[in-house]
């Protein structure tokens, strides 16, 4: 588990890492707020990546638990919670994340060569001409 001291370097942090799949913030980190940490996480994940966010919010404020779901949230969690409840709810996100990885592999490839897809390889193509237009080599 990687800690970071703020909201732009956990957010640098995914965006330099791609596995990194499980993202813990709260509604009360800043610079940012959690929520927005939330909405940018998921652009940052698209839809290719598996990412898992967990978002602690203070005791009963439900409107900030449906707001972080609503944000991008896969759950919440209250503050100050049980230790076998954080486990579990870890464990959940492992099981999530497993099947979302296993899900877009499938998705991505032909079948019967195991080569890239049609969708995959335009996926690929257009990122890397999108490199090119910033200065890294083909």
């Amino acid at each position: 588990m990687r800690r970071f001291k703020d909201a732009h370097e956990a957010l640098q942090a995914l965006r330099s890492d791609d596995k990194i799949d499980m993202l813990i913030t709260g509604a009360l980190i800043k610079p940012i707020y959690g929520l927005e940490v939330c909405w940018e996480a998921r652009l940052i994940a698209g839809e290719v990546r598996s990412l898992y966010i967990l978002f602690v919010a203070p005791v009963g404020e439900y409107r900030t638990k449906i707001e972080a779901l609503d944000s991008g949230a896969d759950d919440t969690l209250d503050e100050r919670p049980r230790p076998e409840e954080l486990h579990a709810k870890l464990r959940v996100a492992d099981r999530v994340t497993s099947l979302q990885r296993e899900l877009i592999r499938e998705a991505s490839i032909y079948y019967l060569s195991g080569v890239d897809n049609r969708r995959a390889f335009f996926r690929k193509l257009e990122a890397a001409c999108s490199n090119v237009s910033r200065g890294v080599s083909l």
